[in-house]
């Protein structure tokens, strides 16, 4: 009996890897998205979309999906639509009689 529980723990297993990696490469597809929009779909004129694909394949991200991605943001009749806001975030904090402003950009897609 121990094969069905082998099977049961590899099963489990590759489940949450599958799933950990689905979630990269969904936000690796969006980013490849919005740096196609922004400018041209070619990584060689497009630098911002270059780098995205760099570290799309340093995610070990298939080409055929990166590919997707980029064809995607050339279609623009897609009822999809991602685009980069930037967010400025204000923090306060009040040590001692004295307050602390701290200005974060966050970038969220």
């Amino acid at each position: 009996m121990s094969g069905h529980s082998k099977w049961a723990t590899i099963h489990r297993k590759k489940g949450l890897i599958d799933a950990a990696r689905g979630k990269v490469f969904q936000k690796l597809a969006k980013e490849l998205y919005v740096a196609a929009k922004s400018g041209a779909p070619d990584p060689d004129s497009n630098a911002a979309l270059r780098l995205v694909v760099e570290k799309a394949k340093a995610a070990n991200m298939p080409k055929d999906n990166i590919q997707k991605a980029i064809d995607k943001a050339k279609n623009t009749g897609q009822s999809e639509n991602y685009e980069s806001i930037l967010v400025l975030l204000i923090i306060v904090i009040e040590l001692h009689q004295w307050y602390v402003v701290l200005f974060l950009n966050v970038e969220v897609i």
